[in-house]
């Protein structure tokens, strides 16, 4: 799931609250107050709109180590990694209710290392971003 989308479930949100997001940064220091949005309840999808704001995609297997997808807006890296499945393409479902299989374009995109991985000017890294959320 898309790390800016859903609720903070610990005190003292309780579930009330938007996540924090905090990779969205690149340094895990991101809160709902910070400078990228965070997505509670579908009235905070404005930037992007609820048709550009992925919630679920495919991870690559590899990549998983929690309940969220882990994008950061301050880089042109991957933290987690998408999944390349469908003939090198990831399917995303988006805030509006629809679905599509997005093909990548960068043979990077490929998990290589399981880490933070730099992807200097990479096309995949920047649709993903722009899906994920908006600086305020």
């Amino acid at each position: 799931m898309n790390t800016a989308v859903g609720t903070d479930p610990y005190p003292p949100s309780n579930g009330k609250l938007a996540v924090n997001g905090a990779w969205l940064d690149g340094a895990h220091n991101n809160t709902r107050n910070g400078a990228w949005y965070t997505y509670g309840k579908m009235t905070d999808i404005v930037v992007p709109s609820p048709a550009m704001l992925f919630v679920l995609l495919d991870e690559n297997p590899f990549s998983i180590n929690d309940s969220t997808f882990a994008v950061t807006m301050a880089s042109s890296s991957f933290i987690d990694w998408p999944g390349v499945y469908h003939n090198f393409g990831g399917s995303f479902a988006f805030a509006d209710g629809r679905a599509e299989i997005h093909k990548w374009k960068d043979a990077r995109t490929a998990l290589s290392s399981g880490s933070i991985t730099s992807l200097i000017n990479s096309t995949d890294v920047a649709w993903l971003q722009q899906r994920t959320s908006a600086h305020k």
